[in-house]
Formats: C-alpha cells, structure tokens, sequence
C-alpha cells in the first residue's frame, strides 16, 4: 500500500507540475484570484481542464454541485484568457504603464476611452499581471478577461417536446427540476451539430417501424437486419429515444435527432447464440471509400427474464463482442450499450452475462424525481445510469401506428438515452474507442441521490453505488470531454488463478433473512502494477446451491465489490464470470481477497476454484500519455473533487 501511495502521489504531481507549466505558471499555484468589480478578492481554482489552449477555471473555493438545476453551470466552462481591461487614473500613461508590466495595449472600450484593453503572453501572466496593477494602486479598476462557452437556447418544436422530461426537466409532474440529461444545450439545430450527425445507432430489438413520420428520415435500410414485417411497440419507443427526428414540427425528438438509426429485429427472430451473435455485429466493420461506414453503436434494451437467475450469453456471443472491440469501427471497437435489468432486489446485473460483460455499458434507470426506480436491479457491473419511469412520469417516444407513447419506461428507455449520448459524443469526437467511452462517461456521470447510503468511494477517489453506477450521465460534460480526449494506452491483462477446494459452512436462515455461517476466504497476489478499469471474477463451485451464497472481492485498495447476495437460482457456480466497475482508476498491485459464505440451510458447497482479470493499462504510462492526463484527463476529476487517475 505505500507503494501504491507513493506512486499515485508521484504520477499525480508530475501529471499537475506539467499542466501549471503549461498555463505559464512557474510552480504549482497556491493563492489563485482575481478582482472583482467592486475590488473584492475572488479566489479562483484550477479546473485542470484546457480549453483552446486556455485552463478552465471556477470561482470561489469549491466547486459548485452537479445535482438539480445548480448542474447546470457545468454546461458552461469558464476559461481565464490573456486579456485584462484596466479603468486608468487620470493623468496616467496606460502605454507607459503597459511597457512597465510587459503587455500590451490591443484598444480601448469604444463607450469610454478610459478603459484600455491589455494583453499579456499568456492567461496566467495576464491575471498576474491585473491584479498587481490594482494592488500597487497604478490604475483605478481592473477586470481579468473570462471566456464562457455560449449556447444557443434555441429548443426543438416538436409538438410533444414538453413531456420529454428527460429531455429538459421542468418540474412536470412534480418532477425535480434540472433532472434530465443536460443534453439541450448541445444542441444546434441551425448549424446542424450537437445532433448525432454521421453516427449510426443500431436497434437491436423488436422491429421498428421504420416508415414512421418521427423515424424515418434517420432510418439507414441499408445498414438495418430483419425490417420487413409487423412493426413492434418496444422497438419503434426504443428508437424514437435514441434518434427520433427533432425540430421537425411533429411529435418527439431523440437524444440524438440527426443520428441514423439501423433496425435490427433480433426479437423478432428465434434468438440462437448464433442469430443473436450475428445481429450484435451486423455491420459492425463495414468499410466505404477507406471510411468506417457500418453501425457504431448497439442499443440493447433486452436480456434474460428478470427472475434472479443466471444466464450466460452464449460463446458466439461472447467472441462477437471481443471481436467487435477489436476489429469493428475500423478498429476502435463498437458501442454496446445494454439495459441493465428490471429485476430489482430480485436480481443483479452480475446475474446477467450480457449486461457483465467488460464490453457492454451497463445502464441503470432513475425516476423524475431523481431517485433509483424500483426495478432497476443493482450491481458492481453497473456503469451509469440514466431515466427511466416509476416516479411521476414515464417515458414520451414514438410508438407503432405512426403514433407516440407516454408509458415507455424500465432500463429499456434508460440504455438507448445513453447511447443517444454515445452518438453525440463520437460526433464531436469520431476516433474514441470503446474503452475512451467508458472513461469519459465514468469521469463525466454526477451523483445522484447523494444521500443514498449504497455510494462508496474507491482507491481512486472515485464514487460508484450498486444501485446507480457511477451516476447519472451527464449530456454536456461527456461531449466535452471527448472533445479533447487524447484515447487511452492500449489494454493490458494481469491475471492469476487460486484453487480452494474447501467446504463452505452452511448458513442457517433463508432468502429474506439470511444467517451465515463461518466465511472462506482466499487470496490471489497481482504482481503487475495495472491502472485497472474491469476486473473480472471466474468463480466455481459444486454441490450445494450457488444461491445460498455471498461472495465479495476486496481490491489491494481496499475497495469492496458485492459480486452475489442469496438469490433463487439453485445451480452451482460453473465457470461463472463476475465483472466488477468500482476498482476503476485503483492500482492493482497487492493481494485481492475473495470472501465466500453461505447464508441459506440444508445444504452445502465446495468452493473449487477462482481466477482473476484486470484489466486496464500500464499504471506507467509514456510521457505523451502523462501529459495527456495532466492537461485534458485531470478535468473530469478535478471538476467532482476526485484524484487524477496518473
């Protein structure tokens, strides 16, 4: 652990040093400030986010909460520039005093000539500068010049827009206000970005109907599997969500509305291992001209039954994603963004070997009034999540017979609003891959409900919670980011195996109220220093019933991941894999402990074997790589309080 400490201590103060002197300062700054207009002291901070080559900055000495409306300014970054206007002295050479400071003077206020714009070198030197000025008494008042990304607020006309509360909460049906996806103020509909154009979302699902008045414009025939045939409610509300036409004078608009949108029936279909594999990677490599021209992103509101037992994805299944992160999206790796379950309590997004994988975003789902929705299962695999019905208000989209829904609603409308946001992401942002997204959405997501008691805060600084991931995407910030994002170092895979071979002491009470017996513990060393993101957990048992037991993985970091609770399915651990989110940005190094225990009577089980994966990059990255976090990768966290992952 002391290594662990003195090596995040040292990257993150090299990933720092770097970005200060990259904004001009000489040393890390310590007592940040500007004057305001009445000469009160306003302190500053450091963002460690650079936009057009200026640091991002927010006033006072916390950062202002993304939770409700206050949120909000997160849409708007501040950067300081390398201007300062000064209100001169009368009598008083400004030119002169310009030459004495090392600035110069660009213009005076065309309403008064008595304020001089100035210019300095850099923005750092420019504040500097100013406040100096002000402080010797050489110029009546001073005003450091602020940058602020402006929006259009121009929204969309579509007819049903006003209930798409996801969309832009105002408060409807007593809904928390803010509460939505902060995605309107990305929009552009004059100018034609901010809208998905270019990406392709593919809706593997029921079959949409692709001639409705709302879709049709952003359906790709030619990229879809499966069309012909009677159109079905879930698939035509699952598209209208993510890329439903907007400003269109009719009915809704998507999170994505210039996205194309690519139907494929999956459940229309008998579902094989096979027929599913081939419509997860349908398209997935398509080339046209030397350009990636196939289906970017898989929305998948659909899994196995939510009754709490366990189900694999099949092997097809399993080597189309790992080939599609691989060779799909002319190598950067296709978007598998999947409903994370409505099993509530009954279930786990760790039950679910679609929605575990490494390679799929796990999506939770939230209520209009900002809390988790009751059905919306929990679990260490789940990413993020996003909204959902079972507050006051459900979900507005398109629905069959050229007609619109207010009752669309589970995580089968949460996914697709997260892959909507995908899209405008690898719009501003084409070369992210599969990895960067998840990085970015991690980094990005804010906390919802604050006060619930499941958040923990990992090695890394960073807060997840089995009921909301990460927490609740956030539109505005994950564009941002991956404006600027420099992609991750290549992958990398520590793994170790451990036989156990023990019998685990039956338990003496049942589901609801469970009474365990002694725990088995066992331990696997990784000796590769791995800045980790996944972690995978291959668990076996025999006799017994894998039921009946609770299994929890301990990091080196300290970090706690509820792998299984006492659910109904009887069957043994065979092989299963577990998958774990809440090590990300954690070193790897030191011992990972497995606890078991079983907490159900009249059985009992042997715990065989276990292996562990981690997965994620080189805890050394290149120098290019550590300015990289220093000048663009620090953002995310310096912008939540948390410690940079260098």
């Amino acid at each position: 652990m002391k290594l662990n400490s003195l090596l995040r201590k040292l990257f993150g103060g090299l990933c720092l040093a770097m970005l200060f002197v990259s904004l001009g300062f000489a040393q890390q700054p310590t007592d940040l400030y500007h004057y305001d207009e009445f000469g009160n002291k306003v302190q500053l901070q450091l963002t460690g986010n650079v936009i057009d080559g200026r640091p991002e900055i927010f006033f006072g000495t916390h950062q202002p909460m993304k939770g409700g409306v206050a949120r909000n300014e997160i849409a708007s970054p501040t950067t300081l520039t390398s201007q300062f206007v000064v209100m001169a002295k009368a009598d008083s050479d400004v030119h002169a005093l310009a030459q004495q400071w090392g600035v110069s003077v660009v213009g005076q206020l065309n309403w008064d000539r008595s304020y001089y714009i100035l210019e300095s070198n850099s923005p750092v030197n420019a504040l500097q500068v100013a406040n100096g000025a002000f402080e010797r008494g050489e110029v009546a008042q001073v005003f450091s010049q602020f940058s602020q990304q402006k929006t259009t607020r121009q929204l969309p006309n579509d007819t049903q827009f006003s209930n798409q509360w996801h969309l832009r909460n105002t408060g409807q049906g007593g809904g928390m206000v803010g509460f939505d996806l902060n995605v309107e103020p990305l929009w552009n509909f004059n100018g034609n970005s901010g809208l998905g154009s270019g990406i392709t979302v593919g809706i593997v699902d029921g079959r949409v109907q692709a001639a409705h008045s709302d879709l049709a414009f952003n359906i790709r025939a030619d990229r879809s599997l499966w069309l012909a045939g009677t159109p079905d409610f879930h698939g035509t509300a699952v598209a209208g969500i993510v890329g439903a036409i907007g400003d269109n004078n009719l009915g809704v608009s998507g999170v994505a509305p210039r996205a194309s949108l690519a139907g494929i029936s999956l459940l229309n279909q008998t579902m094989t291992d096979a027929v599913e594999a081939q419509a997860l990677t349908n398209h997935f490599s398509t080339m046209v001209g030397g350009q990636f021209d196939g289906i970017h992103i898989y929305n998948n509101s659909w899994g196995p039954s939510d009754n709490g037992t366990r189900v694999r994805a099949g092997p097809l299944v399993r080597a189309a994603l790992a080939n599609a992160a691989v060779n799909g999206r002319d190598g950067l790796g296709n978007i598998y963004v999947w409903a994370g379950g409505n099993g509530g309590n009954v279930d786990n997004v760790n039950y679910d070997g679609y929605a575990n994988s490494r390679y799929t975003i796990a999506v939770g789902a939230t209520t209009n009034l900002g809390v988790r929705a009751s059905y919306s299962e929990r679990g260490a695999a789940l990413l993020v999540n996003a909204m959902g019905d079972g507050g006051t208000r459900a979900i507005t989209s398109t629905s069959t017979g050229n007609g619109y829904t207010n009752s669309m609603g589970g995580t089968s409308s949460a996914s697709p609003m997260v892959a909507g946001v995908v899209a405008l992401m690898l719009e501003a942002n084409p070369n992210l891959g599969w990895r960067d997204v998840q990085h970015i959405l991690v980094q990005t997501a804010w906390q919802t409900d604050p006060g619930h008691a499941g958040w923990i805060t990992n090695g890394a600084g960073l807060t997840h919670n089995d009921f909301y991931g990460f927490g609740t995407v956030d539109a505005v910030a994950a564009v941002n980011m991956a404006s600027n994002w420099t992609n991750v170092q290549p992958e990398m895979l520590s793994s170790a195996t451990a036989s156990v071979n023990q019998i685990i002491a039956d338990g003496s009470g049942n589901l609801n109220n469970p009474i365990f017996g002694a725990p088995v513990f066992s331990t696997i060393e990784i000796t590769d220093q791995v800045l980790v993101e996944h972690v995978e957990v291959i668990f076996n048992t025999s006799g017994g019933w894998g039921g009946d037991l609770e299994v929890v993985l301990t990091s080196p970091m300290g970090t706690q991941s509820m792998l299984a609770t006492l659910h109904g399915h009887g069957a043994a651990y065979n092989n299963w894999t577990f998958m774990t989110v809440k090590n990300w940005g954690e070193l790897s190094q030191g011992t990972w402990t497995l606890r078991v225990r079983d907490g159900w009577a009249t059985d009992q089980s042997t715990w065989l074997n276990w292996s562990l994966n981690v997965y994620g990059t080189a805890a050394i990255p290149e120098p290019s790589s550590i300015i990289f976090l220093g000048l663009i990768g620090l953002a995310g966290f310096m912008r939540r309080n948390r410690r940079p992952l260098s």
